[in-house]
């Protein structure tokens, strides 16, 4: 892609060089130059297909924790399919779609166009939760996971 910005450094590693990555706004601003779409509204609406496959440019650069999402979307893309929910999202769609897709896919990457806030979150959990096939339950920290429970040295 050509024009491709990448306005986020991290840092990898102690000692190490931090690393420039592109984000997804890089990404959405390099096809706004490049006359591929003229804005957000643009690929949200009318190319979900081009969003998704933003989504797994930004996961091969390695910009997330889960290395199995940056080896898949960076070879198999086959077996990892996306849909795009707008709001309001349904929940007998949602799991009209996962049903039609368990035995097909590897992965499965469900993207909720919105605000991306913890209160979208929230309301995505919440009407989930009044489905008879949803459930959420909290679940207690694991020993090891407490941070009262990670011995801590100084030197």
């Amino acid at each position: 892609m050509a024009n491709l910005s990448k306005s986020i450094r991290r840092d990898v590693g102690a000692g190490k060089k931090p690393r420039a990555f592109s984000s997804f706004d890089d990404l959405l601003n390099a096809l706004i130059e490049n006359g591929v779409v003229s804005s957000k509204e643009e690929l949200i609406e009318k190319q979900p297909g081009l969003l998704s496959a933003l989504l797994f440019e930004w996961y091969i650069q390695g910009q997330i924790a889960c290395v199995f999402a940056q080896m898949l979307a960076g070879s198999r893309k086959e077996d990892w399919q996306s849909i795009v929910f707008k709001e309001p999202v349904e929940a007998e769609e949602l799991e009209e779609r996962l049903v039609q897709s368990a035995d097909s896919l590897e992965a499965l990457q469900l993207i909720f166009v919105g605000d991306g806030t913890p209160e979208q979150a929230v309301e995505l959990i919440r009407m989930l939760c009044e489905h008879p096939s949803w459930s959420c339950h909290e679940m207690p920290w694991m020993k090891n996971e407490q941070a009262d429970s990670i011995p801590i040295e100084l030197h």
